[in-house]
């Protein structure tokens, strides 16, 4: 990708490079998109840094699950590995934290004390996991122990309750 900054009469500057290096991929970020969009975020940015991370990660290292949500809904997860005892198997847990990130008050307050306290709240509906080849027994949403909704389709898909503020996503 390449870019010229307005204005300019000089030939184009690169933007982002991406090639393979031996059985690998590698992307070069020269202009700094990944820092930019932290301080402007263009939803092209987002879009483009989501299309060369996924083409970085090539088809054999695609995430286990994807989320459907709007991007006020920030997500983190975490794994774990556990044993009932020594001789069972090992099990892996998957945990992944929701965040409501949608401010009701316009944003008024200074950006340098503002503090996550909510007078209110505004549900986020509709929120998907998908799991891609990965077996579970169960899973449930704290808090509240939820049971999601489960649609079946080629790779299963669990539909979250409404989130307020913050919940989490325990699949085992």
């Amino acid at each position: 990708a390449e870019m010229t900054p307005r204005g300019s009469t000089l030939p184009p500057i690169p933007a982002a490079i991406a090639r393979r290096f031996g059985a690998g991929r590698v992307v070069y970020l020269p202009a700094c998109l990944d820092a930019a969009m932290w301080s402007y975020a263009y939803p092209y940015q987002r879009r483009m840094l989501t299309k060369l991370i996924e083409w970085a990660a090539g088809d054999a290292n695609q995430p286990e699950f994807q989320i459907e949500a709007p991007k006020c809904v920030q997500a983190t997860f975490w794994q774990q590995n556990s044993r009932e005892n020594d001789s069972s198997p090992q099990r892996r847990r998957t945990i992944i934290h929701f965040f409501n990130g949608l401010n009701t008050t316009a944003n008024h307050g200074l950006p340098a004390v503002d503090v996550p306290l909510r007078e209110e709240t505004v549900s986020i509906h509709g929120i998907k996991v998908t799991l891609r080849n990965r077996h579970f027994e169960h899973a449930i949403v704290e808090p509240g122990h939820v049971v999601p909704k489960l649609h079946d389709a080629d790779d299963p898909v669990l539909e979250l309750p409404p989130l307020d503020l913050h919940q989490m996503l325990v699949i085992d």
